[in-house]
């Protein structure tokens, strides 16, 4: 997959992200950290 991915969020999701225990959203920052830092992880693209 070609270029840099661009990652955004909905109003939605910081709601439901506020609803989860303070552990979970921890590692759920630190799994997205991950993900910024390395650049070969294999994503599935949304766009056909």
């Amino acid at each position: 997959m070609p270029g840099n991915l661009k990652h955004f969020t909905t109003t939605q999701f910081w709601e439901y992200y506020r609803q989860l225990p303070q552990e979970i959203q921890e590692l759920a920052d630190r799994n997205y950290d991950l993900l910024k830092q390395v650049p070969n992880i294999h994503q599935k693209s949304l766009a056909s």
